[in-house]
């Protein structure tokens, strides 16, 4: 998993468990005659929603001018260096996810990329067996761009 902001700055998540779970929602107008029900139009565009949940070590590890990599905390909250969003209105990132195909399927997986992502929620976890990130935002797209790999 990848998450960039729009000045080169790569946060890489190498993930062996964790989840990632999206929503991509239609909105419909209800056409009423005189309070009867009369027939539906499509309605404004909605927003993609994204979560994902990964294990971290560090929260903190980054620093201007630095060879060590960034952590998902620090390019998620925008903390301590000068990341660039993907929208001028909020602060976006561009999430990349591959997926590896299971064994006896034909592809080599799929690359799923949500662009102009906004952090609602990060709940951070600290536990004995593992420490967890759960990221709930938005994307400005109504649902993600999904590529096979071959």
């Amino acid at each position: 998993m990848t998450i960039t902001d729009n000045d080169e700055h790569i946060c890489t998540v190498v993930c062996d468990e964790g989840d990632v779970n999206w929503r991509v929602q239609k909105e419909t107008k209800i056409i009423k005659c005189r309070g009867e029900i009369s027939g539906a139009r499509p309605g404004d565009k909605v927003p993609c929603e994204l979560g994902a949940t990964f294990k971290w070590s560090q929260l903190l590890q980054f620093m201007s001018n630095s060879s060590d990599p960034i952590a998902p905390y620090e390019i998620l909250t925008d903390n301590g260096v000068n990341f660039t969003s993907w929208d001028d209105g909020i602060y976006c990132l561009k999430w990349e996810f591959a997926v590896s195909s299971p064994d006896g399927v034909a592809s080599n997986g799929e690359k799923i990329t949500f662009s102009k992502v906004y952090l609602e929620s990060l709940d951070c976890k600290e536990g004995d067996e593992a420490n967890t990130l759960t990221f709930s935002g938005k994307s400005l797209d109504e649902k993600p761009v999904i590529i096979r790999l071959t």
